[in-house]
């Protein structure tokens, strides 16, 4: 009997390494429970935190670019960004763990337009009654911030108004001058960030604007998908890119969108196609948000150059600046146009 006890020892001693895994995995969740289970994006922070504690929520990786670029040097502070590979800038849906981390920040800097109003819902339902809604108001428990404002000049939503440099470099000096105000110990830190920033902005412009006035592309905007002599025809998949093609003056045909209120339906396809097939369409632009394998197919098969733009809602390629987004961006429109018959151009 003995002999037998001590045979279980040796056992339960050479299967004692093999089981610490198991025992540390229970310490951590049980610590995690008793610590009410947070997600790990939960983040507390007080909601009257200073500069030497500050938690910032971004909504879109342009305002993280920008926020980040003007805070660049500044000590104490983490921006977080809340949209990703699953999260849409518009927040139709939204996490647990990111209303949690909505719930525990000082500060959220809404990208605006309308863009991120079910986000602003939230926060008000979190901050309770009298949470603002204008630029730069505060709310009950935190400060929000809009980088651009609801409506455009026309009274309309602007669509992805920083897809357009000159809106974005007036949106990025509005928040320097806000940020300064909530955080004047750091604001020439702060000034000194926004030159660079601008510095780097406008060469990008200036790069761009020598380059586009050199396009052989004439001719006025489009009338409905007629065909206008000197003016290729684009199909544009979201308005998303509109602001930057605007901006860079190409003077083009958008004959259709893609979309209706996000389907798109048999009777859309067939129409797809019956343009492609005519001989209507020279150009295809895609988002980075969306790309549908048939309509990519439908145009290699009639020839139809595409291109793909970067409409920052979402992510970027890490590292990667707004002006090297911008000369990016400009850089595969131009080798698409380079792309179609010189014929139509």
């Amino acid at each position: 009997m003995s002999t037998c006890r001590h045979r279980h020892a040796r056992h339960l001693r050479a299967l004692w390494p093999l089981c610490l895994p198991a025992v540390a995995i229970g310490l951590i969740l049980g610590l995690m429970c008793l610590s009410g289970c947070q997600p790990p994006e939960s983040i507390q922070v007080d909601n009257d935190a200073t500069l030497g504690d500050t938690l910032i929520l971004v909504t879109t990786p342009f305002a993280e670019m920008q926020v980040t670029g003007l805070l660049d040097g500044v000590p104490g502070i983490e921006i977080q960004r809340l949209t990703g590979n699953s999260q849409s800038g518009h927040f139709e849906e939204m996490s647990f763990g990111l209303i949690r981390t909505l719930e525990a920040a000082p500060i959220l800097i809404l990208t605006g337009a309308g863009l991120d109003d079910s986000l602003m819902t939230m926060v008000q339902r979190l901050s309770g009654a009298g949470a603002g809604t204008g630029t730069g108001e505060a709310s009950v428990q935190r400060k929000v911030y809009h980088l651009f404002r609801p409506l455009g000049d026309g009274g309309g939503p602007v669509s992805h108004p920083w897809m357009n440099p000159v809106s974005a470099a007036d949106a990025t000096h509005d928040c320097a001058s806000w940020l300064k105000e909530n955080f004047p110990d750091s604001a020439s830190r702060i000034d000194q960030n926004l030159e660079g920033l601008t510095r780097d902005l406008d060469a990008a412009v200036g790069e761009i604007r020598a380059k586009s006035a050199k396009l052989t592309i004439n001719g006025g905007n489009g009338n409905g998908g007629e065909r206008e002599e000197g003016v290729p025809a684009v199909l544009f998949v979201h308005s998303s890119v509109e602001p930057f093609i605007s901006w860079v003056g190409l003077k083009i045909l958008k004959p259709f969108p893609l979309h209706d209120n996000g389907q798109v339906t048999i009777a859309m396809a067939g129409k797809f196609s019956q343009l492609f097939s005519e001989g209507r369409v020279d150009l295809l632009i895609w988002d980075d948000q969306v790309r549908l394998a048939w309509l990519d197919s439908m145009a290699a098969k009639n020839g139809v150059p595409a291109v793909v733009i970067l409409t920052m809602e979402r992510k970027l390629p890490e590292g990667m600046t707004y002006p090297e987004v911008l000369l990016q961006n400009f850089s595969a429109l131009e080798r698409a146009l380079d792309d179609i018959p010189r014929s139509v151009r």
